[in-house]
């Protein structure tokens, strides 16, 4: 297979530049066969796992500590709205429904 490789490369340089990444793969892939990596990797998913949990806990806090700030904040835009439906919007102009611009003119 190495040899494959090195004759589609021309470069010799190139060539040594991937037989040295080569070697390192598979002193990469020696290492994590080990039991040591293994070890590692597990603690880690655990860690991982365990952080996930205390995350998805804080989340549900926090649409439960909100949940009654927004029917609060619903209620209140309703009362506005409810009040602003006898007066006329902020961006039509008095002259329109005849106010005391058209008095002065």
């Amino acid at each position: 297979m190495l040899f494959y490789y090195c004759k589609l490369i021309t470069c010799p340089s190139l060539a040594r530049k991937y037989l040295h990444r080569l070697r390192g793969f598979t002193k990469l892939k020696i290492q994590t066969q080990g039991s040591s990596a293994k070890k590692q990797a597990v603690t880690t998913i655990t860690y991982l796992h365990s952080w996930s949990k205390i995350q998805a806990e804080i989340t549900a806090r926090r649409i439960l500590v909100l949940k009654p700030r927004r029917k609060s904040f619903q209620g209140y835009i309703k009362e506005k709205k409810q009040q602003s439906r006898g007066k006329e919007p902020w961006h039509m102009p008095s002259l329109i429904s005849g106010g005391p611009a058209l008095a002065k003119a």
